[in-house]
């Protein structure tokens, strides 16, 4: 029963914000000669934080979302559990726009 109230939270909240003006957001890359199954995404959303992670299919990943604005986020590729420096080639930091992203 807990699960079920969690997923009507989660799609009410999807939902509302939906109506306050979000727009999808598309992220698509590409890496030569990956180093990791996975690419993570990180950002905020006023006081929410985003986690979000995708597997990497023939160097080929891509993440969508909902945002009202720009917003700063951080993609990296690490194993789950280790600490990556900001410093680390395998970190950079984009900003997400709504529409479609790509490099």
């Amino acid at each position: 029963m807990k699960i079920l109230a969690f997923i009507m939270s989660t799609f009410s909240f999807a939902s509302l914000y939906a109506q306050n003006g979000a727009k999808k957001f598309e992220l698509r890359g590409h890496i030569s000669g990956k180093t990791s199954d996975y690419v993570y995404l990180t950002y905020n959303i006023a006081t929410t934080g985003i986690w979000d992670s995708v597997r990497i299919v023939k160097g080929d990943f891509s993440f969508t979302g909902m945002i009202e604005y720009p917003v700063e986020a951080s993609l990296c590729l690490k194993e789950p559990g280790k600490r990556i420096s900001v410093d680390d080639k395998n970190y950079t930091e984009v900003y997400l726009v709504p529409g479609k992203i790509s490099f």
